[in-house]
């Protein structure tokens, strides 16, 4: 896996989690002014590895 960085249509920063396949498995909930933000959220996630998965009752934003 990897993780991909970019800059979107309105100039803001963004990630995504690329699986092996290419396959987009996650993408970041928030956009960043700057690269610098974007990579620290990106490191952020990457240390979440023992982070518990909770069951959400909210509705999915489809």
């Amino acid at each position: 896996m990897k993780y991909a960085i970019f800059k979107d249509d309105n100039g803001y920063w963004c990630w995504r989690l690329i699986a092996a396949d290419d396959a987009h498995i996650a993408l970041g909930g928030k956009r960043y002014r700057t690269q610098g933000e974007c990579l620290a959220a990106v490191a952020q996630v990457k240390q979440s590895t023992d982070s518990q998965i909770e069951l959400s009752r909210e509705k999915s934003a489809e």
